[in-house]
């Protein structure tokens, strides 16, 4: 298999996934966005299940090489911020896979991408929150800010201020409930 036509393929299914999700995901676009033929298409992949596969993978490489990036940064704003805004279309992805949950390789592959990032991004979470001492809570909040965080990102609202304001909200809501 070319590694150079395959990547592109990869990257142009990808991409069209993250926009738009399964439904959005044909040879046809694929083949215009980087100009190749159809036939080319299954030249380097069997079918489109064994595409997805493939996508499905790349997208845990990408989430591992996220979690390293993000292990070296020192807080979540505005550093892990500005990572994850570079990583639109990794999240996107992940979005897309969390909206076709019923489909078990899906569900799989967001809980495996999830897991990755959320080792690094909980300390960071925890700092923010200022929840280190209650690591179970955090945690929890956690689980529920992603499920809020998928519902509510858009390619035209995903900015940094959004995601600042986001991260404020949350850290308000702890404040009041500690006060309480």
């Amino acid at each position: 298999m070319n590694r150079t036509i395959s990547n592109e393929w990869i990257l142009a299914g990808y991409a069209l996934f993250a926009e738009g999700g399964l439904h959005t995901l044909r040879v046809e676009t694929m083949a215009k966005r980087i100009f190749k033929s159809k036939s080319s298409f299954y030249h380097q992949f069997v079918d489109m299940d064994f595409f997805i596969q493939q996508l499905l993978d790349y997208h845990l490489v990408r989430a591992q090489e996220l979690a390293q990036e993000m292990k070296k940064l020192p807080q979540l704003l505005p550093d892990v911020a500005m990572l994850l805004i570079e990583a639109k279309d990794d999240l996107f992805f992940n979005k897309q896979l969390r909206i076709h949950r019923q489909i078990p390789a899906f569900t799989a592959c967001f809980e495996k991408a999830n897991q990755l990032e959320a080792h690094c991004f909980l300390p960071l979470w925890e700092n923010a929150l200022h929840l280190g001492e209650n690591k179970q809570v955090a945690a929890g909040l956690f689980d529920l800010a992603i499920e809020n965080f998928y519902l509510q990102i858009t390619p035209e609202n995903f900015t940094l201020l959004w995601f600042e304001n986001f991260i404020k909200e949350i850290v308000a809501l702890v404040q009041g409930l500690q006060h309480k």
